[in-house]
């Protein structure tokens, strides 16, 4: 075969049209420190193993050195809830910690940050202050137990203390300042595109995730004996989130939060938890909104 008739095949990048959400939306990132409490005593975990004939290692022996500190189990509930918030005000978008907020909830994130970070350093300085108070009723509670060498300095514990939150502008392509002519910077862009793509669309199956959560447990109403307010509180809550986070404007999802909000909308707890027809029909509803949607779940 001569040169001629060789035709070199240049491999080509798939690419899915990106949604941008560029203008509207910033990426947050946020973390917060805290000092462990929780101490392995490897000599005791030997002495137990070997007491009971077990290979080195089968069982550990955990101290919690803190657990008497009001003011450490304060802010370890603090810091659990403050997490549960952000994701809840947010999208998930990358493995970096970074996620989506819609810029019309910039403003109530940053409010959240402000009060948050307010508490949350107080009630570091209340672990502080309790932190010498702590170690004797440690060893009271710990009994042979107990080890000094459990509790490092007090300045280590306060270094383990961070609370940081960030903002960056949510990334284009313009972001690129490559050679759109050149095709090694073309498949860079291309790719580019099709992982935002593929990040939006994990964003976008979180809402989908989210919606049946709150929608399996009414369904499930029949079956229940005690039924909490917050089944009801949840879905409703969901509603408005529906408002704000849907950010790739998915017209199945507006769907979607109209019909929840329409099975929602009036419902009483105390009109269920009366009447069992009722809570019956309040389960259809659901039911039906899941089947309606079963293909986006």
């Amino acid at each position: 075969m001569s040169i001629e008739n060789v035709v070199q095949i240049v491999p080509t990048v798939a690419e899915v049209a990106p949604i941008d959400i560029s203008g509207t939306c910033v990426l947050a990132a946020f973390t917060q420190g805290k000092f462990s409490g929780k101490k392995l005593d490897r000599r005791k975990s030997e002495q137990l193993n070997q007491q009971n004939n077990a290979e080195r290692g089968a069982a550990q022996v955990i101290k919690d050195i803190m657990d008497t500190s009001r003011p450490y189990i304060e802010i370890n509930s603090f810091v659990q809830a403050n997490g549960a918030k952000f994701r809840e005000m947010t999208l998930p978008f990358n493995a970096k910690g970074q996620r989506i907020c819609p810029n019309k909830g910039l403003t109530e994130l940053q409010e959240f940050f402000s009060e948050a970070e307010v508490k949350y350093w107080d009630l570091q300085r209340a672990v502080l202050a309790d932190y010498e108070d702590t170690k004797v009723r440690a060893k009271d509670r710990l009994g042979n137990l107990y080890d000094e060498n459990d509790f490092p300095p007090i300045s280590e514990v306060a270094g383990k203390y961070n609370f940081v939150y960030t903002y960056a502008p949510f990334p284009d392509t313009s972001h690129f300042l490559l050679d759109a002519a050149n095709r090694q910077h073309q498949d860079i862009i291309s790719k580019f595109k099709n992982q935002q793509a593929e990040e939006l669309g994990n964003a976008t199956a979180y809402l989908w995730g989210e919606y049946k959560k709150v929608l399996v447990p009414l369904m499930e109403l029949p079956n229940k004996t005690r039924i909490s307010d917050a089944l009801l509180q949840n879905a409703q809550f969901f509603v408005r989130q529906l408002d704000r986070l849907n950010v790739t404007d998915n017209p199945e999802i507006k769907l979607a939060r109209d019909f929840l909000d329409k099975a929602t909308r009036g419902v009483n707890m105390d009109d269920i938890r009366a009447d069992e027809s009722y809570k019956k029909d309040v389960a259809k509803r659901a039911s039906d909104i899941l089947d309606k949607f079963k293909d986006n779940f």
